[in-house]
């Protein structure tokens, strides 16, 4: 795997069985990591008027409470979110805010190290699966249908049951870093297990996209976040990645992928959440 992030082999089997793993990220990456959440956290303090400056196409840049949800529009994610995008052009970045305009690009910089580990995992994937070689086909496939996105809530002060309720990203994989409790994990056996993957450590999960691709061999991993009372303020950093849609062609063909056209699924697999459809960039 790139500098940073580690898998090992016994790993990697672990994650095709259960769907999800922690891996260790290296001290540079750690740092990284706490420069967005600090800086997110000086972004999210600002007035609400001066973060809906940094609204940007594609759903990207911030987005007020009330606009992304898990399974219902009249359930809405107890969060408010800014996401970066390589979609987004260099001008409308700096167009923005100071303080989101910074956020942004420090989002950047973490989100090429996130699509480099997240490439090498899915080819490897393929290559286990199907004895052969997908490093020519794969490699740079996840530049432009990805995104890193940092969402804050308050747990300690929402009077629902939920900050997410339970889901799946739909994505073909996340990967993740958290600030405090209440994520849990749903495992093969149907129980729920907690897990704050922070400091030194991240969590991939599978998402439906490579439950497609693999003919059923990585399960997607559904999971939730409950607010717990004694956490005042709670960050999370999420990876979602997507391949391109000209390069979602089923390394295992079956009844699991049969009739699904996966491509359109990429594009389309935001609108389940309330957000936009993608646009087709190539």
């Amino acid at each position: 795997m790139p500098a940073g992030i580690i898998i090992r082999e016994q790993q990697l089997a672990r994650f095709m069985n259960e769907g999800f793993l922690l891996v260790e990220a290296s001290d540079s990456i750690q740092r990284g990591i706490s420069e967005v959440f600090t800086s997110g956290a000086e972004f999210f303090r600002e007035s609400n008027a001066t973060k809906m400056l940094s609204r940007l196409e594609d759903d990207t840049g911030y987005r007020p409470y009330g606009v992304e949800y898990s399974q219902s529009p009249t359930r809405p994610d107890q969060i408010e979110s800014f996401t970066v995008s390589y979609r987004i052009p260099p001008s409308q970045v700096d167009s923005v805010p100071g303080n989101a305009r910074h956020l942004y690009k420090r989002m950047l910089g973490l989100f090429d190290i996130f699509e480099s580990a997240a490439e090498r995992l899915t080819i490897e994937i393929a290559d286990r699966i199907t004895g052969t070689s997908h490093a020519d086909i794969l490699r740079s496939g996840f530049h432009t249908y990805s995104v890193l996105q940092l969402n804050l809530s308050r747990p300690a002060h929402l009077s629902t049951d939920y900050v997410h309720e339970l889901h799946e990203d739909g994505s073909l994989l996340t990967m993740s870093s958290v600030t405090g409790p209440g994520f849990e994990l749903q495992a093969n056996n149907g129980s729920f297990l907690p897990l704050t993957p922070s400091g030194a450590e991240i969590l991939l999960i599978s998402g439906e996209i490579l439950w497609l691709l693999s003919g059923g061999k990585v399960r997607p991993v559904y999971h939730r976040v409950q607010p717990v009372s004694s956490c005042e303020e709670r960050m999370s950093l999420l990876f979602f990645a997507d391949l391109r849609p000209r390069l979602c062609v089923p390394w295992v063909k079956n009844k699991v992928n049969e009739n699904v056209d996966i491509a359109e699924r990429v594009l389309k697999n935001s609108t389940r959440f309330g957000l936009s459809e993608w646009r087709l960039l190539d």
